[in-house]
């Protein structure tokens, strides 16, 4: 019993610190949150157009999770790449289950938010490496109108 609850505690902090919505915020503070939030071992990788957290803690499954930046300095993107089915799927159920987007299914692999969040979230769930990318969709309101239009 006390493992698990060990296990718990150590589980939960590590995946809700990697589901935050980091897009918007500069490099430094990406960098700043993966290191306060990351397991050990786990290398922060940073360029100009990204920062990168590479789980490889033998306590948790390998994943790795992109953060991608513009011109400004600031988060437009963030991808999850995960090697296992429950991995991608947890990732991607808590990325659905935030109520604020109102994520309206445009496809299989396609989702969109409302109009005002601005954000597109595809799913790449039969490649080796399971993607999820979230991003910043800079679409005008006719655009967005049009693909809600052609949704299945």
């Amino acid at each position: 019993m006390r493992r698990m609850i060990l296990l718990c505690c150590l589980l939960l902090p590590a995946s809700l610190s990697f589901s935050q919505n980091y897009i918007g915020l500069t490099r430094w503070s990406v960098r700043q949150r993966l290191k306060t939030a990351s397991v050990k071992n786990s290398p922060i990788e940073t360029t100009d157009q990204y920062v990168v957290l590479h789980i490889k803690d033998s306590s948790f499954q390998p994943a790795s999770f992109y953060y991608y930046f513009d011109k400004r300095g600031k988060c437009y993107q963030e991808k999850s790449v995960t090697f296992c089915d429950s991995c991608y799927i947890k990732y991607r159920n808590q990325l659905l289950d935030r109520k604020k987007y109102e994520w309206v299914k445009i496809n299989d692999t396609v989702y969109v938010s409302k109009f005002s969040r601005k954000r597109t979230l595809e799913l790449h769930p039969n490649q080796h490496d399971r993607t999820i990318d979230l991003f910043k969709t800079p679409w005008k309101r006719e655009e967005y109108e049009q693909l809600l239009a052609r949704k299945e």
